[in-house]
């Protein structure tokens, strides 16, 4: 997962009615330390954070000084992702390692004690610290005895019954589960046997925070739904605070004095939503972070948000109306690009540096090995097991054995931004490599001999070049530039030459020259260029002589492949989107995922092999591309929604202000009368 790790003090005011204080609005950032990112969950004890903090495994973090969080420890684990704390022993859900447990009574240095690989998931420690309770997902919740921290036991479990166990929240040994299809109590006073309680089918819940007698839940597009739950064999509806079309709440908690709710929501006005839930109508009083948020946690004053691009965040609310943000750390791994060559996937993974998959099994990744590097990966292609990673330099590396990869030779960068896209093949017993070197333009380097590298030619060609694309054996390469598309004869290596330059702002309606392409992709003479204004068309059919086709949707694509008439784009805002752009500039959107589990956003790096989509994202996802894909919006034949939609809306909005108009007339038309009168 890809993340900064953001540290924001929370405090709470003593006056639980909060309406009157609208700095909770604005929270100010006071100061950010370096070097982490990746943060999915907190566990809290003391001065002391420890964070799930995906391939970084975990991390302990000292939080006394919130401008200035110190590191005190790490255990490098495979793709740590919940976590929990009693006394000096840590609880860690990880990947496919299951729940790993850790002696941290040396923080410095935590020791693993035991390992149980059959559990994996969202993890808390029921109070008393005697068992630790895991959701996963369609296989329930499962009971793990924890009184010997050095021998966990799986002593029950609870099936959903068609469900999936997300995110639940634990009192004494009562489970409050959220299943995505209802929210379930579950009574574990009998871990081996435990027992379903009741449940409410009429909410499709994600999370939820039990605080009294009330259990908040978070849903899926149905906003936050509150019950009574004084008798925990019965459950009360009591209300529901609405929230914006197709928002989902991720996870949420209330404050000890049960008076402030903060609930982690993803869609149009997602972040942290802090609302009054001390009167019977809950409302709404402050928002925080505009990002991608995944989790919340309180601990008396103050409120740890795990951040999907941020990091973990903690709020400063001492002063309610003036929330401030403390400090920041991150750890590493923000995935950018994915190659694959043969049964690996690599991944260009910024401080992650590279990281090597085993896709053996698309649905089922293994780590097979990482490199790091002294600058952040940006961008990979690899060529059978040799491995050119775009970073501060150009690298080549052996990755025959991925979990011993070997530095074979680097070529510094021109440019100030590092290398950002390689393109690797065999030409006339050489092996060029193309490089798209930021504003230094194109360099073509002779890497045969890796120990060796040449530079063979070079192009300063627009402003700021970061993507590639060159079809195999042509002797034409395009280039996606700040300026628009960039066409180049590659014929004479020595001596690259510009052909035409696309300035395709012109074509957008954006009033700068820029346009802010990341990425190229050519299929049948037609050229797909990713830019900050979305997907752009160009006819390349004759290479010397350009035509622009179209542009679609607007969510600032990072990388694009097309496949049978479907550009498939890595965006910052919607994850992988789907095009049909086999009739350009008729589009249809696709939503390449289930309804009910999306991407996560900023997804910046795309690959399509055979029926796999490969997707960077917060890691590596790889879907399969044959099955059916639910349509999410779709322009038709007739483009209904920019002929239809748009034009009937202006006529409405029109018709409002002449009505206003004439009623305005009319009311001073009276007033002068009643003037002359």
């Amino acid at each position: 997962m890809a993340s900064f790790l953001l540290i924001f003090m929370a405090g709470l005011a003593a006056n639980p009615k909060l309406g009157a204080n609208p700095g909770l609005m604005n929270p100010v950032v006071m100061g950010r330390s370096e070097q982490i990112n990746a943060a999915n969950d907190v566990a809290l004890a003391g001065d002391l954070a420890y964070v799930a903090a995906g391939q970084s495994g975990l991390v302990v973090l000292n939080v006394s000084n919130p401008e200035k969080p110190a590191l005190l420890g790490w255990y490098q684990t495979n793709d740590a992702t919940s976590v929990d704390i009693v006394g000096t022993t840590v609880y860690i859900s990880d990947g496919f390692e299951g729940m790993l447990v850790f002696d941290v009574s040396t923080p410095s240095a935590p020791v693993q004690l035991a390992r149980l690989g059959t559990v994996v998931g969202y993890i808390r420690v029921g109070a008393g610290g005697s068992m630790a309770y895991v959701a996963n997902d369609q296989r329930g919740v499962y009971a793990v005895d924890i009184s010997n921290p050095a021998a966990p036991v799986l002593v029950g479990n609870h099936t959903t019954g068609g469900g999936h166990a997300m995110r639940f929240s634990v009192v004494g040994t009562t489970v409050y589960l959220a299943s995505f299809s209802n929210l379930q109590i579950v009574d574990f006073s009998t871990p081996s046997a435990p027992k379903k309680l009741v449940h409410n089918s009429t909410c499709r819940a994600y999370c939820v925070s039990v605080k009294g007698n009330r259990a908040y839940v978070g849903t899926v597009h149905e906003g936050i739904q509150i019950f009574d739950v004084s008798d925990p064999s019965v459950l009360t509806y009591i209300t529901t605070m609405d929230l914006p079309f197709l928002t989902i709440v991720w996870d949420l908690e209330v404050n000890a004095a049960g008076t402030v709710l903060y609930a982690v929501a993803d869609g149009r006005d997602g972040g942290v939503l802090v609302i009054d839930v001390s009167q019977p109508t809950p409302v709404q009083v402050g928002k925080m972070l505009d990002r991608n948020v995944s989790a919340v946690r309180v601990s008396g004053d103050h409120v740890y948000v795990s951040d999907e691009e941020d990091g973990l965040q903690v709020l400063d609310v001492s002063t309610p109306g003036s929330p401030v943000l403390a400090g920041t750390y991150s750890t590493w791994n923000q995935a950018q690009k994915v190659h694959v060559s043969g049964s690996y996937a690599y991944v260009a993974d910024r401080q992650g540096g590279l990281q090597v998959f085993d896709v053996t099994d698309a649905s089922s990744l293994v780590l097979a090995g990482t490199y790091r590097f002294a600058g952040g990966a940006q961008t990979v292609h690899a060529v059978g097991t040799t491995v050119y990673v775009g970073a501060d330099k150009l690298y080549v590396l052996d990755a025959s054995t991925p979990s011993a990869i070997v530095l074979l030779g680097s070529y510094a960068s021109s440019g100030a931004g590092g290398v950002y896209d390689i393109h690797v093949e065999e030409e006339e017993g050489k092996v060029a490599a193309y490089v798209a070197d930021g504003a230094a333009g194109l360099l073509v380097l002779d890497v045969k001999d890796a120990a060796d590298i040449k530079l063979l030619g070079s192009l300063a060609a627009g402003r700021n070049m970061k993507g590639l694309f060159k079809p195999r054996n042509a002797t034409v390469m395009y280039a996606a530039d700040e300026l628009g598309l960039a066409v180049i004869d590659v014929s004479n290596t020595a001596a690259p030459r510009l052909m035409e330059m696309v300035g395709l702002a012109q074509f957008v309606g954006n009033p700068n020259e820029t346009i802010g392409a990341k990425a190229v992709y050519t299929e049948g003479g037609t050229a797909y260029i990713a830019s900050d204004n979305g997907l752009c068309v160009v006819n390349v059919s004759v290479p010397a002589n350009p035509v622009f086709l179209g542009d679609t949707f607007p969510y600032r694509p990072y990388d694009v492949q097309v496949a049978e008439g479907v550009a498939y784009m890595a965006t910052s805002t919607i994850g992988l989107l789907a095009v049909d752009v086999s009739e350009v500039p008729k589009y249809k959107q696709y939503d390449t995922t289930k309804s009910d589990h999306r991407l996560p956003s900023s997804a910046r790096g795309v690959q399509i092999v055979n029926h796999t989509i490969y997707v960077a994202n917060v890691g590596l996802w790889t879907l399969n591309r044959t099955a059916t894909p639910t349509i999410a919006g779709d322009s038709d034949d007739d483009n209904t929604f920019l002929y239809f939609v748009i034009p009937i809306a202006c006529i409405a909005v029109l018709a409002a202000v002449a009505l206003g108009a004439y009623f305005l007339a009319g009311r001073q038309k009276k007033f002068e009368d009643e003037e002359m009168q």
